[in-house]
């Protein structure tokens, strides 16, 4: 009985185990898909600005109609 009741605890430590290593990892996954989230919209917003700032010296190049 001793060495069921010893696998029964060996097997609940494992599924305990399992289970802390998955929302470890769910949380490693959701912090860096939100860093790379963040990464690209920072991107997006520095592109944005700088072609809206070509823009501008194109348009400021151009005589006045």
């Amino acid at each position: 009985m001793a060495l069921v009741a010893k696998i029964g605890v060996l097997a609940g430590l494992a599924l305990v185990g399992i289970a802390v290593l998955k929302l470890a990892l769910g949380l490693v996954g959701s912090l860096v898909g939100f860093l790379l989230g963040a990464v690209v919209k920072v991107a997006l917003i520095l592109l944005f600005g700088w072609l809206l700032l070509k823009a501008w010296r194109y348009l400021a190049r151009k005589p006045a109609i």
